[in-house]
């Protein structure tokens, strides 16, 4: 078998997808702090590096590596920024967070930064860690799994959107006490630990083979995700332009824009005759994070399983 699966190693995998319904339980009761919902999602993520280490086989291991590698990295750099926006919070009256980003726009663009490329989605290339988890699990047969931790990694996309929101679009605070130069020379360690995260991303490729080697495994081969979009991938990629722009002018055109996107995209996926099922299957469940799905075509894998659109977000 090109993949390794190992049956004993699946409670891991099961253990990982508890983690992972754990942290979101975790970032939804605590949605109001920030502080809480970062824990959450680095529970989460916590889940998502034991389900790789359960599925096993070279794509789960090496996932499972980059993951902790990256998403510890980012989830760090979340953490000081939000370590910066409270201590500026604490020296106002009402001492919130919501709205501070636009008097500490470099924190609050780092810290969007960092819970965007946890996630897999950077103005940069991440590393392919979810994607080689989710092919993992899917071709080690455990589809119900990786349905699950595709579930999960949209909900922590909403999660991450809120928690943007709230810096940026809230509150009382104003652009004209905003001193860049002045907060960009208290910001060291963090300009520096985002510089990192885009240069991992960068050689996210060669990251991912490299951790393989350092797992030795011989048990299979790592997947190379295919370099071209699917149309409905491209539809909601270009259209969440459009429907930000439909909001500059009108709100309620801006919601019809954001129903009617994702159900064209779906219309998309369900006729396309040359798509496997299984991708099908993952492109329902994940309407919320398909925009950043690219496609795996069916021969990256010579397993019998059909191919999935596995994304870089779930």
């Amino acid at each position: 078998m090109p993949y390794f699966y190992d049956p004993t190693s699946s409670l891991l995998a099961f253990i990982g997808a508890a983690l992972i319904l754990a942290g979101l339980a975790r970032a939804f009761h605590g949605r109001g702090r920030l502080s809480s919902v970062l824990a959450g999602l680095t529970l989460a993520d916590a889940g998502y590096l034991a389900a790789g280490i359960g599925f096993g086989g070279a794509p789960g291991g090496s996932g499972a590596l980059l993951l902790a590698i990256f998403n510890g990295s980012a989830r760090l750099l979340a953490l000081l920024c939000l370590l910066a926006l409270q201590r500026h919070a604490q020296t106002r009256p009402n001492g919130v967070l919501a709205g501070i980003g636009k008097e500490k726009p470099l924190s609050a663009l780092l810290f969007a930064l960092a819970m965007f490329a946890a996630l897999g989605i950077s103005p940069f290339l991440t590393p392919d860690a979810r994607p080689l988890i989710l092919f993992a699990g899917i071709a080690s047969q455990q589809t119900l799994l990786a349905a699950i931790l595709t579930l999960g990694n949209a909900a922590m996309a909403v999660f991450t959107v809120r928690a943007v929101h709230e810096l940026w679009l809230k509150g009382e605070y104003s652009f004209e006490n905003a001193d860049l130069r002045a907060e960009a020379a208290t910001l060291p360690l963090p300009l520096a630990m985002a510089a990192l995260l885009a240069a991992m991303g960068l050689f996210g490729h060669s990251l991912a083979h490299a951790a393989a080697s350092i797992l030795q495994s011989a048990r299979g081969t790592l997947p190379d995700f295919a370099p071209y979009w699917h149309p409905s991938v491209l539809l909601l990629y270009a259209g969440a332009f459009g429907v930000f722009a439909l909001g500059l002018f009108s709100r309620q055109l801006r919601n019809l824009g954001a129903i009617l996107l994702p159900a064209l995209a779906l219309l998309l996926l369900f006729t396309d005759s040359a798509l496997p099922p299984l991708s099908r299957f993952f492109g329902l469940i994940s309407p919320a994070s398909v925009s950043w799905s690219p496609s795996i075509p069916a021969d990256t894998s010579t397993t019998n399983a059909a191919t999935p659109i596995i994304s870089s977000s779930c």
